[in-house]
């Protein structure tokens, strides 16, 4: 207890998929009646100890200043400068960093920063790789959304400190197992095989769901162009038809990719979009691993994904910027 932070070596952690509820949340459509209790979270659980609180410089000073007038002691002013700083100063953070038995980084997460005993899991997953948005805010937990889950083996945990972007080792790194909890009834593929189509998918994921995102923004960002060109003095004309040529153009790759939304609308069967095959290729993920099925709609997707990109990187690259500095000849207002 005299060092500055141990952390202690973690028991093994087993390797299976958590069954949901039937409904959903802790009794799901069971009703009041049926008795629940709160299972120990899943994955691998670390336990470390802090000898001391790691606090912001506000807090030190309010410290300082709370003894100054305990002690009868007139409490000085630390400046503007000092105060600016204290406002501009991010907070201590203890992270917890998993490693495969390479070195490779899998998960970093935030620990508690105040002195004592902590303990947090780890659910066997990477950190989740979908587009982070200027809106998006830190998960309260600190451990943020989820990506594909991690194969059995040996990891490592080491727990670190960050004050004002400087990162210090603490502790470890002390290794741990995760250990297939049973073998199922029937013949399936390797844990190792399952883990590595996880991360394919997870891998194909980052780049499918940026572009998703970033369809959704251009195709906005078109409609702002058409009303920025409403409100130049320009003679209607090309450039009108250019943009709206454009759009159309948008919204022909988003329906490859989503399907035909007036039939999803009434219920109208479609034709399997890009969208619907990526899921069958995640559905019913199971450590017996994927089927022949599965397999082969993630070949389609990525077939499908590389048309789609290269027509959708042509009307980003090429023809909206031209058309972006056309608006501007014309005297449009700024665009976001």
């Amino acid at each position: 207890m005299k060092q500055e932070a141990v952390i202690f070596k973690p028991r093994k952690a087993w390797w299976y998929l958590l069954r949901g509820t039937l409904g959903w949340g802790e009794k799901g459509s069971q009703g009041a009646s049926y008795y629940t209790a709160k299972n120990p979270d899943f994955g691998a659980t670390f336990t470390y100890f802090l000898k001391e609180d790691y606090k912001t410089k506000q807090a030190l000073r309010k410290e300082e200043e709370k003894a100054a007038k305990k002690n009868g002691q007139g409490v000085k002013f630390p400046g503007w400068d000092a105060l600016e700083e204290e406002e501009n100063q991010h907070k201590p953070k203890v992270w917890l960093t998993v490693k495969d038995k390479e070195g490779n980084v899998i998960r970093k997460l935030k620990g508690v920063t105040k002195k004592g005993y902590h303990r947090t899991s780890w659910n066997l997953r990477y950190p989740s790789n979908y587009p982070v948005r200027l809106t998006d805010k830190e998960a309260k937990d600190g451990q943020g959304p989820n990506g594909a889950m991690v194969g059995p083996g040996t990891y490592t945990v080491t727990l670190t400190k960050e004050i004002d972007g400087q990162v210090t080792q603490l502790a470890g790194p002390v290794e741990f197992e995760v250990e297939r909890l049973r073998e199922g009834t029937l013949p399936s593929a390797s844990p190792e095989a399952v883990a590595k189509y996880w991360k394919e998918m997870h891998d194909f994921n980052r780049n499918r769901s940026a572009t998703n995102v970033e369809l959704s923004i251009a195709i906005k960002r078109v409609q702002a162009m058409e009303l920025a060109l409403s409100r130049t003095t320009a003679e209607p004309g090309k450039l009108d038809k250019d943009l709206h040529d454009l759009h159309m153009e948008l919204l022909a790759i988003e329906r490859m990719l989503e399907g035909n939304k007036v039939k999803e609308r009434i219920g109208e069967k479609n034709n399997p979009s890009y969208n619907n095959r990526i899921w069958e290729a995640y559905g019913g993920n199971s450590t017996y691993g994927p089927t022949a099925m599965q397999k082969r709609q993630f070949e389609i997707v990525k077939e499908e994904y590389v048309s789609a990109l290269s027509k959708f990187s042509e009307l980003m690259n090429t023809r909206m910027p031209a058309l972006e500095q056309r608006l501007r000849e014309a005297g449009a207002p700024w665009v976001e």
